[in-house]
């Protein structure tokens, strides 16, 4: 794989300069998901998810 234009291939961290997605998941289970508690749990799965996201778009000079 080649590097991204204007990166030096050298650069001793060109493995991270590749990589184009960042993902992040919360496994829940069938019994969250089919339960009453559903919306609650899966707001707390993305609260452990915010500082991945407060981290990129930051880095990418939006607003969080």
């Amino acid at each position: 794989m080649r590097p991204p234009r204007g990166f030096d291939p050298n650069h001793p961290f060109i493995d991270d300069i590749r990589m184009k997605d960042f993902v992040a998941s919360v496994a829940l289970t069938e019994e969250q998901i089919c339960s009453g508690n559903v919306m609650r749990d899966f707001g707390s799965a993305c609260r452990k998810m915010a500082p991945l996201v407060e981290f990129t778009t930051r880095a990418l000079g939006l607003k969080f």
